[in-house]
């Protein structure tokens, strides 16, 4: 999420709804952290940029009638440019942030009684 550069973005989905969360920190985003630490894995150190670190996108959508056209047009126009990406993650807070995600909020355990 070009708007949240520092924060890892869940994206779930059940059925019609859809809905996302900050879960925290890149590794690369923490100021400890200036390059790949040797507790982030086997697949960190294989999925790892040296300009972006562990900063990255895997998504998967399945349903009966999804047209994977469609979905890769809605992905693709929401691409940043490569000027926009090659700005620099400084720059990308500028961009619009439509989920409120770089502002964490407290959240607490549902009941399940």
């Amino acid at each position: 999420m070009a708007s949240a550069p520092d924060c890892r973005i869940a994206i779930e989905g059940i059925g019609p709804r859809v809905w996302l969360e900050n879960t925290g920190p890149w590794q690369a985003g923490r100021a400890s952290r200036p390059s790949m630490p040797p507790e982030a894995g086997p697949d960190s150190a294989l999925d790892w940029h040296p300009d972006f670190g562990d900063r990255g996108t895997v998504l998967a959508v399945t349903g009966d009638e999804a047209d994977a056209a469609e979905v890769a047009a809605l992905l693709t126009a929401c691409e940043l440019s490569e000027t926009e990406m090659f700005s620099g993650t400084a720059s990308f807070p500028a961009f619009p942030d439509p989920f409120g995600l770089n502002h964490p909020t407290e959240t607490s355990q549902r009941s399940t009684s």
